[in-house]
């Protein structure tokens, strides 16, 4: 995590299990800690360190000798591309360096940048991330959509898509391929699941135009969506329900109340032609689709 001489300053950065390293520039050094508790009440870090040492450190004597991780298992193949989020091996590897993994061994990952290679232990928690979110057009932020344009100069290989696959739920990939030879190479990953044979599979529709369309005739209108979340909160586990209770829950959601009327009206006629039974208290007798009785 990035800390200014602003943010370090501030408790709510600091949670339990998250990593804190020390840098000593005079030996050249550095002191991993983890932190064990946040103490509220005297603004401290309780810090354990690698040998089982325990540290109290005040929120406000962090300084910029201090950096702050959040402990995750990262992945990783051969192939992979990895960037470093501090240092490592003495200096030898700096933050923001970017490399290539060369291979995995007991205990330690190969990393290749150019000609050079070296060999970084993982007995302890090493500071890297992955680099899959680099493009022509720049970073993308780590919570968005994932762009891959170099993926048109190195291919749509299963390497490729697999390392694609671990960088996040929405992956968008840019490729020349034509459409039938694309959906063919992405299939071929078992992360992998289109989008169209998503919605293929929820509506039963085989066709791809009529499984759409069949999606969006599913989809509420507005006052159809508020209709049925406020059924619940009117009936209040009761098996009739007041109307003027079900207006008023409904129009919480900002419809407006002869949109929610109708709605209601819909509901009620056409479950009465299907002889469902609902009813409203006060003799006004009726049907709703939302209200599942």
């Amino acid at each position: 995590m990035w800390l200014d001489s602003k943010t370090r300053h501030q408790r709510d950065n600091y949670r339990p299990g998250m990593v804190m390293e020390q840098w000593d520039a005079e030996k050249k050094t550095m002191t991993r800690h983890t932190i064990d508790r946040v103490a509220e009440a005297t603004n401290s870090l309780v810090l354990q360190g690698e040998d089982g040492s325990r540290l109290t450190l005040k929120v406000t004597q962090v300084d910029g000798s201090w950096s702050l991780y959040r402990s995750r298992t990262l992945e990783v193949s051969e192939g992979d591309r990895v960037r470093a989020l501090g240092r490592e091996l003495k200096g030898a590897i700096k933050a923001k360096e970017k490399f290539t993994v060369a291979g995995l061994e007991n205990g330690a990952v190969r990393l290749r940048s150019g000609d050079r290679e070296l060999r970084l232990p993982t007995e302890r928690a090493v500071k890297l991330t992955h680099d899959y979110v680099e493009g022509d057009r720049g970073r993308v932020p780590a919570r968005r959509a994932r762009y891959w344009p170099q993926s048109v100069r190195e291919g749509l290989n299963k390497q490729t898509l697999n390392a694609l696959a671990q960088s996040g739920s929405d992956i968008r990939i840019y490729t020349p391929l034509e459409a039938r030879q694309a959906a063919r190479k992405v299939e071929s990953v078992s992360a992998v699941r289109l989008a169209s044979d998503q919605v293929r599979q929820s509506t039963g529709e085989a066709n791809l135009d009529t499984a759409i369309q069949a999606s969006r005739e599913r989809l509420m209108s507005d006052a159809e969506q508020a209709v049925s979340l406020a059924i619940p909160r009117a009936q209040q586990g009761q098996v009739h329900l007041s109307e003027i209770a079900l207006l008023s829950e409904a129009v919480k959601s900002g419809q407006r109340l002869a949109d929610v009327r109708t709605e209601i009206a819909r509901q009620v006629k056409q479950r009465g032609a299907d002889s469902a039974g609902f009813g409203f208290r006060g003799g006004k007798q009726g049907a709703c689709s939302a209200c599942g009785v």
